[in-house]
Order: C-alpha cells, then structure tokens, then sequence
C-alpha cells in the first residue's frame, strides 16, 4: 500500500495543483461575491425596516412608561376623591384640615380604608371637631349639657312701633342745596326753627 504523503510530485505537478486550486478558490470567491451582492440590496432594506422597528419600539416603550403614569396620577386622583367625599358630607371643607387629616391617616400603622379610619379617629380629633357638621360630630360625654336659652320677656308695647320724631323741615343738607335767593327768603323759619339751650 503506497503512502499518500509521502508520494513525491514534479514541478509542473506542483503548478498543476495550484493552479487548479487558484481557479476553484477564485470560482468559490466569485459565487460569493455574487451572493453577496444579491443580498445587499435585501439587507440594507431590512437594516431601514430594524431601524424603523426599533424607533417605533422606542416610542411604544415611551408609550407604555406614560401610560404607568397617568394610570398612577388617576390612581392618586380616585383615592383623593375619596378622601375628599368623606370629608366633604362630614363638613370639612377646610383646606388645611383635610390636608392635617390626610397626613395623619397617611402615619398610621394600619388605617384600612379611609372612610372608616375617619369615623374610628378622624373625627374624634380635637383639632377637626370645630370643622365637622353639626349632624357628623360625636357628643362629647366630658362636655356640659346645653342649657337653653330662657324665653324672652314680650314687649310692652304690644308690636306697635315708637313713632318717629318730627320731621324737621330744614336740614344742613336742603340749607346748603339752596340758592342765595332761596336762603335769605327763608332764613326767618330757619332762624325761628332752631332751639337754643338759653330759650
């Protein structure tokens, strides 16, 4: 059995070889470069359409990050109404109070819903007790009891008015509206009407 390797060619089988192996290398090179430019034009389209993909990938992320927002703030805005609609048929609509008892429900340790926390102690905070309703306070059972009124004596007149003092017919007022004419032809009445202590 003759070994391979060991076979011993000429010079001109040497070139033989490369040459063939140069023109099947060139021939695969060829066909490739063939292929290649086949698929440029394919893959610079589908480069265009990643790119719009990935552009619009991005603007449906920055979608999806403004939808988680606003689905927070509405979030927000419905548990505010709520808060606020208690509050509200409570009495309170002081802003300074409602914002005091939002912060306290907000340090509780374990509130539970708003509307109960604000009927268990909300309401029965000193400071909101002014605020409330005079259906939605809790009686105080430290505080005195209400002592009415006592009636009020009638009149003695019998609900007739006082009438009036009498008119007086010259006043500063139609003294200085009047003419000098007017003035000097009435300044006998005026004169006789005004009382003076020595008389």
């Amino acid at each position: 059995m003759t070994d391979e390797t060991s076979k011993t060619y000429t010079e001109a089988q040497v070139q033989e070889l490369i040459k063939t192996r140069t023109a099947e290398i060139r021939e695969s090179r060829n066909t490739l470069q063939a292929e290649l430019n086949e698929i440029r034009p394919a893959a610079t389209i589908w480069e265009k359409k990643a790119t719009g993909f990935k552009a619009e990938l991005d603007a449906l992320s920055d979608l999806n990050s403004q939808f988680a927002e606003l689905q927070q703030k509405h979030s927000a805005a419905e548990t505010r109404w709520g808060q606020d609609r208690v509050l509200l048929s409570a009495g309170i609509t002081d802003q300074d109070c409602s914002e005091f008892l939002r912060s306290k429900y907000d340090r509780a340790t374990e509130p539970g819903d708003f509307g109960e926390w604000f009927q268990r102690e909300g309401k029965t905070t000193p400071m909101v007790a002014s605020f409330l309703a005079p259906e939605s306070r809790t009686p105080d059972a430290t505080s005195a009891p209400e002592v009415p009124a006592p009636p009020s004596m009638p009149s003695s007149n019998n609900g007739t008015r006082p009438a009036p003092p009498p008119a007086q017919p010259y006043t500063p007022g139609s003294i200085s509206g009047m003419s000098r004419e007017e003035r000097a032809a009435a300044m006998p009445e005026i004169l006789a009407s005004i009382k003076l202590p020595f008389n």
